[in-house]
Parts: C-alpha cells; structure tokens; sequence
C-alpha cells in the first residue's frame, strides 16, 4: 500500500506549477501583443520553452535538497514546460476577440454556372 507523504510529494507539485508559468507567460504574451505573421505559433512555442528549460534547471536544483530519493525532478519539469507553452497560447487564442465575417457586397448578382 502507498503511503503519502506531503512533503515527499510537494517538491514535484510546486516544480510542475512554477514551470508550467514560467513557460506560459512568455507564450501568451507574444501571441496577444506580437504582430501577426506566419511563424507566430513557432515564435511563441519557442518563447515558451526555453524559459520553462531554464526555470527547469534553477528550481529543479533548489528543490533537489527537499525531494526524496525517487523523485524525478528533471523529467516533471521537462514535462511542465513542455506543455505549459501549449497552455499559454491556447489561453491567448480564447482571449483573443472573435473574427469578423466577410460580408459579400450588396451589390453582386448571383448566377448559377451552367
């Protein structure tokens, strides 16, 4: 049977939230303020990740003291700020106003082709 500790399992959990924002922010800050462009989903993943890797790598070594034996730091992290980009620019996405409709001119005929 598995028994809990709290502190056995906090470190993951507090590494997991600090990544996941730290590598979210960076991405949904590029897609609601940056200009549009082809390469502006890429730019933002990219923004993302590498703060996430390095937030990875600073927490991941203050928290290592904290961590039991088993403790997989590093692989939490990575897994945080992998995805923690994805969160950031669907967040922006959804917070984006939505798109207008073309509206077809009032004045064309339509004809069927034949």
């Amino acid at each position: 049977m598995y028994n809990s500790i709290l502190l056995s399992d906090l470190p993951p959990a507090a590494l997991v939230v600090v990544v996941a924002l730290v590598s979210a922010l960076p991405a949904y800050w590029t897609l609601r303020k940056g200009k549009p462009g082809r390469a502006r989903s890429a730019v933002a993943y990219l923004t993302g990740f590498v703060p996430g890797l390095l937030a990875t790598v600073a927490f991941g070594a203050m928290l290592e003291p904290l961590a039991t034996g088993g403790t997989p730091l590093a692989l939490v992290g990575m897994i945080a700020a992998f995805i923690g980009p994805f969160v950031g620019m669907v967040h922006a996405k959804l917070a984006a106003p939505p798109r207008r409709k073309q509206r077809r001119p009032a004045n064309v005929q339509w004809e069927p082709t034949r």
